[in-house]
């Protein structure tokens, strides 16, 4: 009996880590940690423009947030939420700049449409 109810158990839980659309899935969690030890690593100097680097296999954008942090974003992730952003904050891009990005098709569609909400005219 106690074989069988951890079997099923254990089944539930093999199910739901397979979905990668889980909260807290590997992907994600492999995604977030790109993001936070790139957070991390240059979190002493302040970004002066937004630029495009590669890190862990992704490509991130880093800029210059309002708060005199760098804000971080990822282009194009693979796993849910499909907009990943470090530290929370607000930040300031061009609507060229953004149009620029997607035009390279580096950015994934929810991010482009996340990005080019928050865009300014220049």
């Amino acid at each position: 009996m106690r074989t069988s109810i951890f079997l099923s158990a254990l089944a539930l839980v093999a199910c739901g880590a397979a979905d990668p659309n889980a909260r807290e899935s590997a992907a994600e969690k492999a995604e977030w940690s790109v993001l936070q030890a790139a957070e991390y690593k240059a979190r002493a100097t302040l970004q002066a423009t937004p630029e495009v680097r590669t890190i862990g296999g992704y490509e991130l954008l880093v800029m210059p947030g309002a708060d005199r942090k760098n804000i971080w974003v990822m282009l194009n992730p693979t796993a849910p939420p499909y907009y990943k952003q470090l530290p929370e904050g607000q930040f300031s891009l061009s609507k060229a700049y953004v149009t620029q990005l997607s035009q390279t098709k580096r950015v994934g569609y929810t991010t482009g449409v996340v990005l080019s909400h928050l865009a300014r005219e220049q």
